[in-house]
């Protein structure tokens, strides 16, 4: 029997290009998409597999340039890739996508890119350095490309792709959804070559049953069933020592019934298991109007609620198409605060409103709103950010409809992580003045004197509850002065040292952003669309 030579398909996570508020978590952390699309293309004969995020590189064996940055040239000469695949699900890392993809071809390696990014500017990525782009979910498609890839003609015709022939896009018929979520292997977290997991990403559900009108997600959504999921935390548990999860769902609820039976399952398997794992989940707001939810919530001892509050403004979640209003945001808030999980509020601040419904608000009175509500909601960690018309929102065809728009020629896609003005707010407003805004608001919620609140933790708070007495102390009874440590952990240490960590990443991006051009720029970008 001759044995067939083995190829090699490489994934590609690019980095971010600028310091953001993802920065710091994304080097022990991933995105799930690629190692889903890795873990099926695995399985196939012949075929060897990997995933290298370049925001989480870690260890002394990887190729490198200065600073840290992975050296391409370097990898490609010790394992050289037969195919290099991309994520193209986040903008701000489009650029350089593009790079990665420019380089791979002037060696002539195939590439071929998927995501939300890529499927929704498709000539874009073929015009950049990409031969091939894969619409929709890529476990199949990839399985059935690769199979193929010897033979260009039966390539070609694999379902979901697109690709140029003489310089005009050709799309294959479209590939249908994966609804049976359960078939679909567990992630090979083995497969990330380089990184280093503290947080691992799960996930249940695929699409969005919300219709916002900022968010690029779309499509009824659908979910694995709660065994499925709680099985592949014991798998992360037993072959990996997990004890993070994040559950990345855009709406972890979108399926209430299957979602309470998770956590019930997920109390139970960490009754059995003896330890206390740490979940967070990206919920609705209006999720709170059940309380069966409410109640699963606090056993399971989910860590942290993610929820995009988006606004305080009536105006602003109309334009967005939230489906709720102001009204009921705090009593909502206030009941999933009864349930003693943390709360990571997400906001868009000066969301470019509608004609029909516009506010006569200043810029100083929508601050003074979005800290009103902060403030009374008890919000324990902030995100705060500007709208980010993505490709394929309505957001982006309402601006360039109502020429608010930046060029891309002059704001590029680098920019597009929310921290940046990417449209004119129109009113007269400038755009520096919202980007302004933000900054008065997360610079009131992260401040100096978290500093001095985990000083105060450390050296009074610790001991007062560690070693409430003599016989706590010499006792030896472990899981008392474990259970008393997690207390003080999680009611005075944890909140603190986030939110100190959340002035540095402020404090960090700030000297960035003066070292950088972009009001520069954002100058030109405003004559440009006068």
């Amino acid at each position: 029997m001759i044995l067939k030579k083995r190829k090699m398909f490489r994934i590609f996570i690019p980095r971010f290009p600028n310091f953001n508020i993802y920065s710091l978590v994304a080097r022990t952390t991933t995105s799930v998409g690629p190692l889903f699309v890795a873990t099926s293309a695995a399985r196939l004969d012949c075929w060897d597999v990997e995933v290298i995020d370049e925001n989480n590189l870690h260890g002394k064996y990887y190729p490198r340039k200065e600073k840290g940055v992975l050296d391409h040239q370097a990898l490609q000469n010790e394992s050289p890739a037969d195919i290099v695949g991309f994520y193209g699900s986040i903008t701000s890392s489009i650029p350089r996508l593009f790079e990665l993809a420019r380089f791979y071809k002037s060696l002539d390696i195939m590439t071929i890119a998927g995501g939300k990014h890529v499927e929704n500017l498709p000539e874009e990525a073929l015009s950049r350095g990409i031969d091939y782009v894969v619409f929709g979910e890529g476990e199949i498609t990839i399985r059935n490309f690769l199979m193929n890839f010897d033979n260009s003609e039966k390539r070609n015709q694999v379902k979901g792709i697109g690709y140029l022939v003489n310089k005009q896009m050709v799309m294959t018929e479209k590939r249908n959804q994966i609804n049976a979520l359960d078939r679909l292997p567990i992630p090979d977290y083995q497969l990330l070559r380089f990184g280093k997991m503290k947080l691992y990403p799960i996930v249940s559900t695929r699409g969005c049953n919300s219709n916002c009108e900022f968010c690029a997600v779309k499509g009824k959504s659908r979910s694995c069933t709660p065994e499925h999921l709680l099985n592949t935390i014991k798998y992360l548990v037993e072959k990996y020592k997990a004890k993070s999860f994040f559950e990345v769902s855009d709406h972890f609820a979108s399926n209430m019934k299957q979602a309470i039976r998770f956590l019930k399952i997920f109390t139970e398997y960490q009754k059995t298991i003896k330890k206390r794992l740490r979940l967070t989940v990206q919920t609705r707001i209006t999720d709170a109007r059940s309380e069966e939810y409410l109640a699963a919530i606090k056993k399971a001892g989910v860590e942290t609620l993610c929820i995009g509050f988006e606004s305080p403004i009536d105006e602003d979640l109309k334009a967005m198409n939230k489906g709720y209003l102001s009204k009921d945001m705090m009593k909502w808030t206030r009941l999933f605060k009864d349930q003693k999980v943390r709360i990571h509020g997400m906001f868009i601040f000066a969301y470019p409103q509608k004609d029909e419904n516009r506010s006569d608000y200043s810029i100083e009175e929508k601050i003074a709103r979005y800290w009103d509500f902060i403030k009374k909601s008890h919000l324990d960690t902030l995100q705060l950010l500007l709208a980010i018309p993505l490709p394929g929102t309505r957001l982006r065809t309402r601006l360039e409809n109502n020429n608010q728009l930046f060029s891309i020629d002059d704001i590029g896609w680098e920019y597009y992580d929310g921290q940046f003005p990417l449209y004119s707010p129109g009113a007269g407003i400038a755009p520096e003045v919202i980007q302004n805004g933000v900054g008065k608001l997360m610079k009131r919620f992260y401040h100096r004197a978290y500093f001095l609140r985990l000083v105060k933790n450390i050296s009074l708070d610790f001991p007062l509850v560690l070693f409430p007495s003599v016989f706590t102390l010499f006792s030896g009874k472990v899981d008392l002065i474990k259970k008393a440590f997690y207390f003080w952990y999680r009611k005075f240490y944890q909140n603190n040292l986030l939110c100190f960590g959340g002035l540095i990443i402020l404090r960090n991006w700030m000297r960035d952003f003066r070292k950088g051009d972009f009001l520069l720029r954002l100058a030109k970008a405003k004559k440009q669309n006068m």
